[in-house]
């Protein structure tokens, strides 16, 4: 059920959160969706134009475990999460778009075309681009729109990290003729097959919600600064939302 939490709008039906995707693509718009993880939360709850840029999205889905439960208690919900790593191999493996593959580097994605290719034999002759290493507003984005729109992509996955990824997908939107871009972050890794890139955590530390404890292990010097975000705005953010919660049930 879709609605308004931390001022932010957010899809958690995922039977609802595809269905919104394939009227997009059937609609032929050119468009993004959000994954709402604890980095776009935090970075949403200091800055009003990132909060902005997540709610003009196609449709936002929550990509953290934990904000859920904070949603759930205070607003007496059942909520679950919506992991991206899900959305993107349930989008695979139903072998209904076209898909382009953009950013990361060509290492990876070219073991990630193999990878993915087992699961759908048409990715072979989908498109897999790596992006040059640019602050997000020196990006050629009519030249990049150029090479999309001759393709006609679906579906476009874009891997260059929060928040870079999600200000990319507001900035390439208006060249776009259609294609309804992901910010992929980490995907293009868990999926390419390769054991010297950060991998998914184990399924068990997923399900107990423990996937940031291995990511802090496994990358410390870009997950703790993120984490230490989040902690730094989870306190007002929570108190807010229970106020707000309080005068609409009084």
């Amino acid at each position: 059920m879709a609605g308004s939490y931390f001022g932010i709008q957010c899809e958690f039906d995922q039977s609802l959160v595809l269905k919104q995707i394939k009227h997009a693509v059937s609609e032929h718009k050119a468009g993004y969706v959000i994954a709402l993880d604890g980095n776009n939360f935090a970075i949403a709850q200091k800055n009003p134009e990132h909060l902005q840029l997540i709610n003009s999205s196609i449709v936002t889905h929550c990509d953290s475990s934990w904000l859920p439960l904070f949603i759930n208690k205070i607003h007496k919900t059942t909520f679950s999460n919506y992991y991206s790593a899900d959305l993107f191999f349930e989008l695979i493996r139903r072998k209904q778009y076209r898909h382009f593959f953009l950013g990361s580097n060509q290492r990876v994605l070219d073991s990630l075309k193999q990878t993915l290719t087992q699961y759908d034999s048409a990715i072979s002759s989908m498109r897999f681009v790596e992006l040059p290493y640019a602050n997000v507003q020196d990006f050629d984005y009519e030249n990049i729109a150029d090479c999309i729109n001759e393709d006609k992509p679906d579906l476009i996955w874009v891997s260059l990290g929060c928040p870079k990824q999600e200000q990319f997908m507001q900035h390439l939107q208006p060249f776009l003729n259609q294609g309804v871009m992901f910010g992929s972050g980490a995907l293009f890794n868990f999926y390419c097959g390769l054991d010297d890139v950060p991998q998914r955590a184990p399924k068990w530390m997923i399900t107990h919600h423990l996937e940031f404890v291995y990511r802090i292990c496994s990358e410390p010097k870009k997950q703790i600064p993120r984490c230490l975000r989040i902690l730094s705005v989870l306190p007002n953010a929570l108190l807010k939302e229970r106020k707000s919660s309080t005068h609409t049930n009084s």
